[in-house]
């Protein structure tokens, strides 16, 4: 059940001078590919029928909102 994990929440692993939120770890992640790649991602949660995810770096839906 994910709905009890906090995402907000410190990180411990996070390297100094590293982007410090949730949502700037992500747009830093995804930056690191390329759009081909991310492209190919897309497919695969879509031959999956994922549909936690569209193109934005964030699920579509807040598991766990305080």
């Amino acid at each position: 059940d994910i709905s009890k994990i906090n995402f907000n929440r410190q990180s411990f692993t996070t390297v100094v001078g590293s982007p410090e939120t949730v949502s700037e770890r992500l747009c830093y992640w995804e930056s690191s590919f390329t759009q081909e790649q991310i492209d190919s991602m897309t497919r695969v949660l879509n031959y999956f029928e994922v549909e936690l995810y569209d193109s934005s770096p964030e699920p579509l839906y807040e598991f766990n909102k305080q």
